[in-house]
């Protein structure tokens, strides 16, 4: 029984090893050409933890918030999904002078940046959140964690938090997803 028990755990090990090369050999093959890894991105080509730190400073005013309360609301999607690009442009044109949309505007506006949505993907947080401060800002998936469970997420005053999947805040979190459809919304310009 023994020895069962170690040949499990040395398979375990084996295969654990295995998942790590076969990641780092992944995170080699990617290039600025080739970001989108599924649902996933390869943060060494996309800056989103930059994008989400600087929405979440923008979201701490309480303009900003209704204004995204008000996209929101008139999104005709069903789960009221928005094209990152999108609103970014939107809310350039009623906030001109805010220096955190112009750096995520400055990051999107690359070519090869990969389309993505901006949404509340729980159903109780788009209900919960009334254009308030208990807002969290999450960014995509990262390809290259060994951790596919968690995510980094954004405070108003710019605190990062790690969230689990699988165990989500009770704190709406609006989330920056690579598209899951691969097709337009209801874009009103290219992503």
């Amino acid at each position: 029984m023994k020895q069962r028990i170690k040949i499990g755990i040395g398979l375990l090990v084996i295969f654990g090893l295995l998942l790590g090369m076969a990641g780092l050999i992944a995170s080699a093959e990617v290039t600025k050409e080739t970001r989108e890894v599924g649902l996933f991105w390869n943060e060494t080509a996309v800056d989103f933890d930059t994008i989400a730190k600087n929405l979440a400073f923008f979201l701490a005013e309480p303009e900003a918030r209704l204004f995204l309360l008000e996209q929101i609301n008139a999104s005709p999607d069903s789960e009221k999904i928005l094209y990152l690009k999108d609103f970014v442009e939107k809310a350039l044109k009623k906030f001109p002078e805010s220096e955190e949309l112009k750096r995520v505007r400055a990051i999107i506006a690359e070519k090869d940046f990969p389309k993505t949505d901006l949404y509340f993907p729980m159903e109780e947080h788009r209900e919960q959140w009334k254009g308030g401060e208990n807002l969290l800002i999450v960014r995509p998936l990262s390809a290259f964690t060994l951790d596919l469970f968690r995510k980094f997420a954004y405070t108003l005053d710019g605190e990062r938090k790690e969230i689990i999947l699988f165990d989500p805040p009770e704190t709406p979190s609006l989330m920056m997803i690579l598209c899951e459809h691969r097709q337009d919304h209801t874009s009103s310009t290219s992503n």
